[in-house]
């Protein structure tokens, strides 16, 4: 017999939840030139948002509170703006193919801190008498990320003047000093361009250095990092800035968040990007991974179903009637060093997540799950974990036995696999199922 977790759920479930399961069947409005939106039916689906969402405060940014408008294109008026979580079940509109429905994370302001924005747009069509339903609308990180590290040499250097100003030509402007580990988020539009100005006294002698952005666009991680080299003999490289002694070392890197692809940018003559040279000679990618493991093909991780007929990994919404088996394979070519699954839930009672939450099971490491009770809930729910799963090249996550007990939850339930290999690569899978 299973264990407290699945008599909670059940019980929870049976007490609580079948009142939201009887609710009166939405009937078709017949009125002839309109028709329904049914926006209990929208899902968001963030994207790639674990590249973004660095902090502790901001990991579980809450999509309820995110912001939903429905827009007339013919016309730009809005006809409707609500939060995620306070949205009305039913919308009718008039007939037309000229609506789109909008979801940001918040405001976007042109700098904050820790605060990335996230940006999305579903364009739908509204027929007579029938009820329309939009589905998933995926979320796109939409504004710049810019991190700015200091090397343990330079701090060494440094003194308490040293810091970075990251600016806009919009007037945003962000200073990272040298204890600084936050990220800073920038509104993006077409001709916005940026700036980081570094100074400070390093080894006794007032050191400046401009740096322009590169490429920018939307969406984009900006990485700089600044080291200093000491030594009566320093050899000549791209980026380095010198001064009676002292080399600095500036480091550029973007990454795409959106598009899972990286660049590295060397300073070479105050900011040319490379690779525009001719005759360049092609580098063995495994060159750059022996220093950057973490930026290997994320191809060596890979999910695929198992005996699992019902379940598409590209899908969301999946209801859990008669679901059946739901296995997802994990396979890792250079083994598993850590697997985190995250659980998240919109049930309309409030009444999943809590009780996940009292076993210890919203969010937790099959690798290291450490808390004996967790422990005891994983093996009731026929999970692996600890040795079974660490340094694994080829990982059962089977969550059969789960999706039952969300059935009585109304609401899209979703689990999150974090995997990471230990070659430092790390891979990330939603499913989602709707009860």
């Amino acid at each position: 017999m299973k264990n407290k977790l699945i008599n909670i759920l059940a019980v929870s479930g049976l007490i609580f939840g079948l009142s939201s399961c009887n609710e009166e069947v939405w009937n078709i409005n017949e009125t002839e030139g309109v028709g329904d939106l049914e926006l209990n039916s929208i899902s968001i689906e963030l994207k790639d948002a674990q590249k973004v969402i660095v902090s502790p405060s901001t990991r579980g940014s809450d999509i309820n509170d995110f912001q939903v408008t429905v827009v007339d294109k013919n016309s730009g008026l809005t006809i409707g703006k609500w939060t995620y979580g306070s949205m009305p079940e039913i919308l009718t509109l008039p007939v037309g193919n000229n609506y789109s429905l909008q979801v940001e994370s918040h405001e976007v302001a042109l700098a904050e801190w820790e605060n990335p924005y996230f940006k999305g747009e579903k364009d739908f069509e509204i027929t007579s008498g029938k009820i329309t339903r939009i589905g998933e609308v995926e979320a796109k990180f939409a504004s710049l990320k810019v991190t700015v590290n200091f090397g343990d040499d330079l701090k060494k250097e440094a003194q308490a003047d040293t810091k970075v100003i990251v600016k806009a030509n919009n007037g945003a402007s962000l200073e990272f000093g040298l204890n600084e580990t936050r990220a800073g988020y920038f509104a993006f539009n077409e001709g916005t361009t940026f700036a980081a100005h570094f100074e400070g006294t390093i080894g006794g002698v007032m050191t400046e250095h401009a740096t322009s952005f590169v490429g920018v666009e939307a969406g984009q991680h900006h990485i700089l990092t600044y080291s200093v080299k000491s030594g009566p003999e320093i050899p000549e490289q791209s980026g380095q800035i010198e001064g009676d002694g002292v080399s600095l070392d500036v480091s550029y890197d973007v990454e795409d968040v959106n598009s899972n692809t990286d660049m590295e940018e060397d300073l070479i003559d105050g900011g040319k990007r490379p690779g525009t040279e001719e005759n360049n000679d092609p580098k063995d990618p495994d060159e750059d991974n022996k220093d950057n493991p973490g930026d290997s093909d994320s191809a060596d991780i890979d999910f695929s179903t198992l005996n699992s007929p019902n379940l598409n990994l590209d899908s969301v919404n999946i209801p859990t009637d008669d679901f059946g088996n739901a296995i997802v394979l994990i396979n890792a070519k250079n083994g598993i060093k850590t697997f985190k699954v995250e659980i998240s839930s919109t049930d309309e009672d409030g009444l999943l997540m809590p009780a996940l939450e009292e076993m210890k099971l919203d969010a937790f490491e099959l690798t290291d799950p450490g808390d004996p009770e967790t422990i005891e809930n994983l093996t009731n729910l026929e999970l692996p974990y600890g040795d079974d799963v660490k340094n694994k090249t080829e990982v059962e996550f089977n969550i059969t036995n789960f999706v039952p007990l969300l059935k009585p939850f109304r609401g899209l339930h979703s689990f999150k696999m974090i995997v990471t290999d230990n070659n430092n690569v790390t891979k990330t899978l939603v499913l989602q199922f709707k009860a």
